[in-house]
């Protein structure tokens, strides 16, 4: 009956903004803007669903060996194709079935969990890349309009960070009361958006609670990752990396010029957030402190930017000079706000600094709130311990309530104004911070970040079609990349498997033969292009019901190679060169489907590809594009072909 009922979640026609909205609804009608110590008093406790929520399921080989020869025929030519086809039926009559059986077997034995859930840890935490650009995405918010109205040029950015603050240690501590509103995805508002249904809810007994919301049209997501939301670092050792949490914390970093500030962001009885006007004070007193900024040997920060094992040698150095209380008050703290000054005032210029920050972050920190001198306001996160449905949470209900409509107060001064962390720094150390500040910026120097506003049309205008917005806007990527490299690409698009207890992500795979006969019969200038779109726009809904169902291809086969590992060799199908053609990702998109996010962006998964966040919004489509190879020819492309595509829908 789960698997069924999570069918339905799909089934209805373009529900993201319906959900959206009717989540706001009930996270607003428990928004409690005048408690000093709560955001949300929620009827039903937040983890009320977790123990019925559905296990994510595992495919068969069967289904699995299909959907891969289908996503890697567009990338091969006849003679590949068929070694590949040749290595996936060995590897579905031979080799998978025993590591398939022994998959299934470990994950009955584990039913608190997914079965992709300690490999995925295992992936992100042995990495040894450096975590800045590489796996930090970031997510800008649109201004607050109102604040200049209120404040001058001096309180823009100490009031907006001391209201996000307050805001923020509200939320956490609705989330740690469990009074926090937990997620649900409605299908069916007029029945699930109500107080009768809360109520019913909050006395069902946990497991079975799920069932009561799915007879109702509401589907519960798994909140485990919240777990991590605040306190938690990612701690660089040697091999591979641990996540420490802090569940106590107290306390936030600040970091300003290369600096780090601890700030107490709670009052004397550990539960009531400090003011709005007593955080402001604070933030003031960092602001005015006099400090300069760090200079390239000093900037202990950078040092987080660094390939993770050089960070692990680095931080046991620091730990022996004498810097362990220091070290500790980072890595304890619930998060990081970094106060920025403003590098440049467009869009791709504000992207391009909040994604290479460098010596302001200390990017091993669950997420780091930035804020600029003009108030723009950024979040970015360390991506090994959750995905974006948290964070997005996160940042929607903060930003409510700072935005919120409320008397203005001057700041109040702090009795103690907040001192920067002191550092013990031999030459070796300082030698460190510049060669690992001289790397970033080498890097950052190559990366390439710009944006795109298309006006002609959006969401609204594709539906109207019948077609499925996101659908149409990753026909259109095809078309570009086709456009900048007369190929096509292996494409990546994120689909979250929240719906689950404990699913993080699977993959949604845009290219496919049917996208590329659309591309060719584009380029071609063929007949009948608005057959081969619904064609391919269909194959692509197809997909992306899968993923969001758990039953793509991707998670099952990443999965598989981590039980072959302890083989002296790995089967044939990860050794054909087609299994690592279709994992060089050229093409990573990632999309929000929410207007309280500005602008959502993070680095090139390869050397030779782009990373592009992208949003479809109801009369426009904006997208921002990181590539180490330049993103300005992609984009131009992109424009060209979504004139094209709203040229064959009849706009």
């Amino acid at each position: 009956r789960k698997t069924a009922a999570m069918h339905a979640i799909r089934a209805h026609s373009f529900p993201r903004k319906l959900t959206v909205q009717s989540a706001r609804w009930l996270q607003t009608l428990r928004h409690v803007p005048d408690d000093p110590v709560f955001l949300q008093r929620s009827r039903i406790p937040t983890k009320h669903f977790q123990k019925s929520l559905p296990r994510l399921p595992i495919p068969t080989l069967e289904e699995t060996c299909d959907k891969y020869l289908s996503v890697v025929s567009p990338l091969l030519n006849a003679e590949e194709l068929k070694n590949t086809t040749a290595a996936v039926e060995e590897f579905r009559s031979k080799e998978g079935p025993p590591l398939h059986a022994k998959l299934v077997a470990h994950d009955k034995a584990n039913k608190h969990t997914s079965y992709i859930s300690d490999p995925w840890y295992e992936m992100y935490l042995a990495g040894r890349d450096p975590v800045a650009i590489n796996v930090t995405p970031f997510l800008l918010l649109p201004k607050d309009e109102k604040l200049p109205n209120v404040v001058g040029p001096d309180r823009l950015q100490s009031l907006r960070a001391a209201r996000c603050l307050n805001a923020a240690v509200r939320f956490r501590n609705s989330l740690s009361e469990n009074i926090l509103v937990p997620d649900i995805f409605h299908t069916q508002p007029e029945k699930s958006v109500t107080s009768t249904f809360e109520t019913i809810s909050k006395l069902a007994p946990e497991f079975v609670s799920w069932y009561w919301a799915y007879f109702n049209g509401a589907y519960p997501l798994d909140m485990y990752q919240y777990d991590y939301l605040f306190g938690t670092t990612r701690i660089p050792l040697k091999g591979r990396d641990e996540l420490q949490k802090n569940p106590n914390s107290k306390h936030v970093i600040v970091a300003y010029k290369g600096h780090f500030f601890p700030l107490e962001v709670y009052r004397e009885d550990g539960r009531t957030a400090l003011s709005t006007p007593e955080l402001e004070g604070a933030i003031q007193a960092i602001l005015n402190s006099g400090v300069e900024h760090a200079d390239p040997e000093s900037s202990v920060g950078v040092l987080t930017t660094e390939n993770r094992d050089v960070w692990a040698v680095h931080r046991d150095n620091l730990l022996r000079s004498g810097n362990k209380e220091a070290l500790e008050k980072v890595e304890s703290a619930m998060f990081c706000l970094s106060l920025d000054d403003t590098t440049g005032e467009s869009v791709a210029q504000k992207a391009y600094q909040f994604l290479c920050g460098g010596a302001n972050r200390w990017y091993d920190k669950s997420f780091t709130l930035i804020i600029t001198d003009t108030s723009d306001t950024c979040l970015n996160f360390e991506h090994s311990w959750g995905d974006g449905v948290a964070v997005l949470r996160f940042l929607m209900d903060m930003r409510a309530d700072a935005e919120f409509d409320r008397p203005v107060f001057p700041p109040v001064a702090p009795t103690a104004a907040p001192k920067p962390l002191s550092w013990t720094l031999p030459g070796d150390l300082k030698a460190g911070i510049k060669a690992a500040g001289d790397r970033l910026q080498k890097q950052t120097d190559s990366l390439h970040f710009e944006t795109l506003d298309f006006q002609e049309f959006g969401k609204d205008f594709i539906k109207s079609k019948g077609l499925s917005p996101d659908g149409v806007t990753q026909m259109a990527f095809q078309i570009a990349f086709y456009l900048t490299h007369k190929e096509a690409g292996a494409t990546y698009e994120s689909a979250s498997t929240a719906g689950f207890k404990h699913g993080r992500t699977e993959t949604v795979r845009p290219c496919s033969i049917e996208s590329q006969e659309f591309v060719m019969a584009v380029i071609n200038k063929e007949d009948n292009l608005l057959d081969k779109l619904k064609k391919a726009v269909n194959v692509h809904s197809t997909r992306t019901k899968d993923a969001l169902m758990g039953k793509g291809m991707d998670r099952h086969l990443f999965a598989l190679r981590h039980y072959a590992q302890d083989q002296k060799m790995l089967p044939a199908l990860y050794r054909d060169p087609a299994y690592t053609r279709v994992n060089h990702i050229r093409l990573s998109t990632s999309t929000l489907s929410t207007d309280a996010i500005q602008l959502g962006g993070f680095g090139p998964v390869a050397h030779d590809g782009y990373g592009l966040g992208y949003m479809v919004g109801n009369k426009a489509i904006q997208a921002g594009c990181s590539s180490y190879i330049g993103s300005a020819e992609f984009l131009k492309n992109l424009e060209i072909a979504l004139h094209e595509i709203g040229r064959i829908l009849g706009k």
